[in-house]
Order: structure tokens, then C-alpha cells, then sequence
């Protein structure tokens, strides 16, 4: 079976794992051991990252709002929150989708960018758009990139990708895009001990999880973006991308 672990920014672990997901709270998902030792406490708020898939949902992992009693979405660069709710969650492949339910949300409009079921190649390039080690780095949105380096992820695992994008706490949840504009992953987790081997879940379980609640198809917006270059659908995509606030008291 795998282990995979989630360490948390603020407190050091000495547990081994091959593999770390990344909240910015730490813990584990998949009913694994926590990180944690006796004397340590996990802490009352943390941070992820999430991608608007929806007219007022959201994408992120399971395990940035496991054990959150509140969640609120934040937008930096506008400084407003929007209180926001889970309406489901996939544990096996460590998803959630969560649904702005602030009554000022006027919803998501205009999604440029396009949605890709399909595997995507090797050696594609791609890049992350999210919120990592906010404490240290800021609010300000982080983009990093490289390719698909594998079509499978830890362990050979089929629902995910590996990728060369550097990605750090604070950067689950958040979306990886192809360089045609198409969101082909969320981002979950890092090998512990590679250099810029990090996995992705790919976007066929995202939109397996969202036909599970709702007859609505919300995979065929049109891709506007594709013919962009990189600086200009990182513009567009950034009104998308969220960092999502959890509380647990």
C-alpha cells in the first residue's frame, strides 16, 4: 500500500515517506498516520489553493479541507473572501469540490481556459498556478513550470501525473495547466526525496467526482486560450485560481 504523507510548513517531521502532499497545514489523507507527534498540534488554520471549475465551484484536494469547520475562499490581488462550503469529496484520489455559498458571489463567469479528460503526453509542457508557503513568499499568485514527466504517478499510479514543476506547502489544490490552456490536473503532492518530482490528479477523476453530484457538464467551456503565450494565459487564468482559507474552530 502507499503512504503518503502531508507535512505541515510550520512544524518539522522526522517521519520518512517517499512522498509529501502540501497544505499549508500538514496531516495526512487516505486514513494514513499523521506526521504529528504526541507534543505537536495541528494547527487551527491553514491554506491550499483551488481552480474555479464551475459558475460557483471550486477544485482542490481533499486533504487542504479535511478537518476545516470553515472555509473561505480569498483572492489577494482584490483582498475579498467569499464564505464557501464542501459539496463533495473523493478520498481514494484525494479530492473535494467546494461550492461558494457567500450570498455577495456573483459566480465565476467568462472561463477561458479549456478542460482535458484525455492523458496528456510526455514531455508536454505545463505549469502551476497557486498560493505556497504564503508566511514566507506572500499573497502574491506563483507560477512555476516544466513538463509531464511521467503519464503515471507514485508508485505507478494510474489517477495521477509526475511533473518537473517545483511546488511547495500551500500550492495543493491548485491547477495544472498544459501550455495549449487546459487544465489537466490539481496538484496533490511531491516526492520526498527527488528533485521537482511532484503529481497531480488527473482531470478525468475531477470531472468523475463532479458528475457524481450534479446532470450539469461543466467541462465544455471553450478554450480561448490556446494560441496565448504564457505571460498572457496566466493573466486570464488568475481570476480563477484561489487561495482557499480553512479554519477548524
Amino acid at each position: 500500500m502507499k503512504r503518503i504523507f502531508f507535512t505541515s510548513v510550520l512544524i518539522l517531521t522526522s517521519v520518512c515517506a517517499f512522498a509529501q502532499g502540501f497544505n499549508s497545514k500538514g496531516g495526512s489523507h487516505r486514513g494514513y498516520n499523521s506526521p504529528y507527534t504526541q507534543q505537536q498540534q495541528q494547527p487551527s488554520s491553514w491554506s491550499g489553493s483551488g481552480i474555479a471549475i464551475g459558475t460557483k465551484l471550486i477544485a482542490t484536494n481533499h486533504h487542504v479541507v479535511d478537518g476545516a469547520t470553515n472555509l473561505a475562499i480569498y483572492f489577494p490581488d482584490t483582498d475579498k473572501e467569499y464564505r464557501a462550503e464542501v459539496v463533495t469529496v473523493d478520498e481514494t484520489h484525494d479530492l473535494a469540490v467546494v461550492k461558494v455559498v457567500d450570498s455577495s458571489f456573483n459566480g465565476f463567469n467568462n472561463i477561458k481556459y479549456g478542460f482535458k479528460s484525455e492523458v496528456e503526453d510526455v514531455g508536454m509542457g505545463v505549469f502551476v498556478l497557486g498560493y505556497p508557503l504564503v508566511q514566507s513568499m506572500g499573497t502574491e499568485i506563483k507560477l512555476t513550470t516544466g513538463v509531464v514527466s511521467s503519464r503515471s504517478g507514485f508508485q505507478g499510479d494510474v489517477s495521477t501525473y509526475q511533473v518537473s514543476v517545483p511546488v511547495q506547502p500551500g500550492n495543493s489544490g491548485g491547477p495544472l495547466f498544459n501550455n495549449k490552456g487546459e487544465l489537466i490536473g490539481i496538484i496533490n503532492a511531491k516526492h520526498k526525496d527527488a528533485e521537482n518530482a511532484s503529481y497531480a490528479i488527473k482531470t478525468a477523476y475531477v470531472k468523475n467526482l463532479v458528475e457524481s453530484f450534479t446532470n450539469d457538464n461543466l467541462f465544455t467551456t471553450s478554450n480561448l486560450i490556446a494560441n496565448k503565450n504564457l505571460p498572457t494565459q496566466v493573466k486570464l487564468i488568475k481570476p480563477f485560481v484561489y487561495m482557499i482559507q480553512c479554519t477548524n474552530h
